[in-house]
């Protein structure tokens, strides 16, 4: 679901402690260490890699550390004979590619469709200020517009002050879910049995 292929990808996303001076005191998902580590957010410019709590980071963290094997470990068409059309994300050109799957085990980067590999691994990487929270802006102002929420893969709407804030911001919902919805396609990591298509033997 959208929650998951969120939070996967959100932890890949670097520390931001933004341009503003305030001083609340925040958790980040540090990919290298594998861990949660505690950092100083400024108030603004904020990316999804910023959690409240240090419990909330760890829970984000669970879905974390799967990322390697559902976006990096190489195909493998698994013992069994069938001939399926599935999908894998190669790490090395940043793209999903086809491949003939078996039927039975296999690894984590099997998808039934690229669009479910792409939303995995790659479509929150290109699209960051899709992440961002929103920002109403220091300016008091009160223009009606939308932001989009990773979580429910949905826009929502909110009041934007006229001034600053950030790129998570549209005039239209349709604008919004256009940029950065994936069509709820993105679906989770755990598709590999789901209607696959039948390649025969020529």
């Amino acid at each position: 679901d959208a929650v998951f292929v969120s939070a996967l990808v959100r932890c890949r996303l670097p520390m931001k402690v933004g341009s503003c001076r305030a001083a609340f005191p925040k958790f980040y998902y540090d990919v290298t260490n594998q861990s949660c580590r505690d950092f100083i957010y400024g108030g603004c410019e904020a990316n999804a890699n910023n959690f409240d709590s240090k419990e909330e980071c760890e829970t984000s963290d669970k879905r974390c550390v799967s990322y390697p094997e559902l976006c990096e470990a190489e195909p493998d068409v698994g013992p069994c004979r069938a001939m399926f059309r599935h999908w894998y994300y190669d790490s090395k050109v940043g793209s999903c590619k086809g491949f003939t799957y078996g039927g039975c085990r296999g690894n984590k980067n099997n998808y039934v469709t690229e669009q479910s590999c792409m939303g995995t691994c790659t479509v929150w990487l290109s699209t960051e200020h899709c992440l961002l929270m929103p920002d109403a802006g220091p300016c008091r102002a009160a223009f009606p517009m939308f932001f989009y929420d990773p979580s429910t893969d949905t826009c929502q709407s909110f009041i934007y002050g006229g001034c600053h804030g950030n790129g998570n911001r549209y005039s239209s919902k349709e604008d919004c879910m256009s940029r950065c919805s994936f069509d709820g396609k993105c679906g989770s990591s755990n598709n590999i049995i789901d209607q696959p298509q039948i390649l025969f033997p020529s």
